[in-house]
């Protein structure tokens, strides 16, 4: 590669990390949940956009081709966190990762259970329905955004939402009844 195109693609890039970086980060915090290494997800989604960035032609906005790199670096950590999880469940080291896992004394107890339900609650849902109502719950996006940039009808966000919603709350009110 020319070294002219090599500087011109790392301005690119850095230009993107200026303008999206605090976007993508929390895309990265929200989508990932509590405990989520959102500076880690935000260098791998940037290490994707650099191989990628090559081959992206418009077709798609800009912000959604960004939200679509995040949301599957997302979803694959979040797999693979679930693997590890699984896996020390039979391993000694599962004292030792509990341990290191516990939250932040400075954190209020109480908040911290009642967000551990919430991701809980949302763990439960399809990545599809968690996806919509993150966007537009704590994210705080309005329907055609998050038809813009899941790339689907508004009439389908809505329909995504009120079904996780309705998914949810009744999640979320059983993780309540348990002691």
């Amino acid at each position: 590669m020319a070294e002219g195109t090599l500087e011109a693609e790392r301005a690119r890039l850095e230009e993107l990390y200026r303008r999206y970086g605090g976007l993508i980060a929390s895309w990265s915090a929200k989508l990932g949940g509590p405990g989520v290494d959102t500076e880690d997800l935000v260098q791998e989604v940037f290490l994707v956009i650099a191989e990628t960035l090559k081959d992206f032609r418009g077709d798609a906005k800009l912000t959604t081709w960004l939200f679509r790199i995040t949301e599957n670096v997302v979803r694959n950590r979040r797999r693979q966190e679930r693997l590890r999880r699984w896996l020390a469940v039979f391993g000694e080291e599962t004292a030792r990762r509990l341990m290191a896992a516990a939250p932040d004394p400075g954190d209020s107890l109480e908040r911290s259970e009642a967000q551990t339900r919430i991701y809980r609650a949302l763990d439960g849902l399809s990545e599809v329905h968690r996806t919509a109502l993150i966007l537009f719950e704590i994210e705080g996006l309005k329907c055609e955004e998050i038809a813009e940039l899941t790339e689907v009808r508004p009439e389908a966000v809505w329909m995504r939402l009120t079904r996780a919603r309705r998914h949810f709350i009744r999640r979320f009110t059983a993780l309540e009844r348990q002691p």
